[in-house]
């Protein structure tokens, strides 16, 4: 059955990236999926043929001695994302990637408060994975 969904905010909502918690007005997941529908003697089937995710988050900006977000694009330095939206069991989404690569942040205002959107770039360096989504 339907079920209402939970609304995006401080207590049902976290993200974390690159170890930090964050407060974030908007985060977007992209996972650009080449799927296929094959139509085969012997076989039907749609496959997922390649993949590579994207997104975006709109963080506020804090000081850079806090995180250097400019930094860490240039040195193409990968880092953890952790977000967990909802907080009633069978009603908890959670996302998680082990290895996110920032790129070049973007300056921008919002309600008049300073803020850097970060395009994300999931990368699976051991083959284990570039995310994962649980429902629970």
């Amino acid at each position: 059955a339907f079920k209402k969904p939970v609304i995006v905010s401080k207590d049902n909502t976290t993200i974390s990236l690159h170890g930090s918690p964050v407060i974030a007005e908007r985060f977007s997941l992209d996972l650009a999926a080449s799927v296929e529908k094959r139509l085969l003697i012997g076989e039907n089937s749609v496959q997922i043929t390649d993949r590579q995710a994207t997104g975006s988050i709109v963080v506020e900006a804090g000081t850079l001695a806090e995180k250097n977000w400019y930094a860490i694009a240039k040195a193409h330095t990968t880092g953890v994302l952790a977000a967990v939206h909802g907080v009633t069991a069978g009603n908890i989404v959670t996302i998680g990637a082990p290895a996110v690569q920032i790129a070049e942040p973007d300056d921008g205002q919002s309600q008049g408060i300073i803020n850097n959107t970060l395009p994300l770039l999931f990368t699976d360096p051991d083959g284990s994975g570039d995310l994962t989504i649980t429902i629970t």
